[in-house]
């Protein structure tokens, strides 16, 4: 995903339910990222990672959009 200068990676996980999620958010051990959990409309986790592309100096998303992204997506899983 490209927003002007700044890029990244834009990762969803659905984990279904009745499957234990990652204990830590997916995004702790990745320099810069962010990420947000939504419950699923099926009964699972919707996860939404942000991480930048290595030549990018900021996310293209800031944690208020990805949070948005996240309870906007969840819904329809």
């Amino acid at each position: 995903m490209q927003d002007g200068p700044r890029r990244g990676l834009v990762s969803i996980m659905l984990v279904p339910a009745g499957v234990s999620a990652p204990l830590e958010p997916p995004w702790i051990d990745r320099p810069g990222a962010t990420g947000s959990v939504a419950g699923a409309a099926s009964g699972g986790q919707l996860i939404v990672v942000v991480e930048p592309f290595p030549d990018s100096a900021e996310l293209p998303l800031n944690p208020d959009d990805v949070r948005e992204l996240a309870q906007e997506l969840a819904p329809r899983y």
